[in-house]
This record gives C-alpha cells, structure tokens and sequence, in this order.
C-alpha cells in the first residue's frame, strides 16, 4: 500500500456534481480518502454517493474524520453555491494503492495527476516499485 497521488479540492459553486468512480476493476486494491478541510458555513451535505440498489445518499466530511472511496464507488461534489458569502469547500483528495499484476494497467493509466508518471515505461515502472511501502 503506498500514497498513489494527491492534491486538494476547493468549490465555491457547483450546479451539478459529477458523478464518477475513482477505480474500477482493481480488486479492492486501490481507494480515494477525502478528507474535508474546510466547509462553507450552512454549506450541507458535500458529497454525493449513490448505486443501483440503494439510491443516492448525501454526507457530510464532518470534523477530524474522512469518507474512505472504493473500487466502483459512484460519487461527486453535491450541489453548492458558497458565493453570496464567500464560502468555499476544501478537500483534500489522497489515492491509496496496493500495485498488482492484476491492477497495474489500470493504476498506470489514471490521469488525474502530474504524479506518479502514468502509461507504460516509467509510469508502471514506478508504481510497481512502490509495492509493499507501507507495510516495511
């Protein structure tokens, strides 16, 4: 397990939240935490998760605690205007993975950061050197 990327999240307005998974198809071996840093005064709920079964749900990061993403997880950034009183929502956004034979093309071939290198050569050259960090 080793910290695969991160950065941070910041919305004043959103009108309607994308809905997306993170992972898909990597074995329960790779998750998003978000962590909320700072939340909007009145804001509400932040985050939106929602499946075929159940139907959608909206929570809140709430103080010194974080909401752990997994592999299928369907969520987005609820819907928001902070504007009018110069709110804004911080997250911070740190992708935990456990490199496989299994998972590494697609671990290697999420885009959504400058770093780690992504794609074949280096980019999986890199993650799967990270195999194990966690548990040395």
């Amino acid at each position: 397990l080793h910290v695969d990327s991160f950065g941070f999240v910041a919305v004043t307005n959103c009108d309607r939240g994308y809905i997306h998974t993170d992972w898909e198809g990597v074995g329960g071996r790779a998750f998003n935490f978000l962590l909320g840093i700072s939340s909007a005064e009145d804001g509400g709920p932040e985050l939106i998760v929602e499946d075929d079964k159940v139907g959608k749900g909206e929570m809140y990061y709430g103080t010194n605690a974080g909401v752990l993403v997994g592999d299928g997880t369907r969520h987005g950034t609820r819907e928001c205007d902070h504007r009018d009183k110069r709110g804004v929502r911080i997250t911070a956004s740190i992708y935990l993975a456990d490199p496989t034979e299994q998972n590494l093309d697609i671990l290697a071939g999420d885009t959504t950061s400058v770093f780690p290198p992504t794609g074949d050569g280096p980019g999986k050259e890199w993650i799967w050197t990270q195999r194990g960090r966690h548990w040395r």
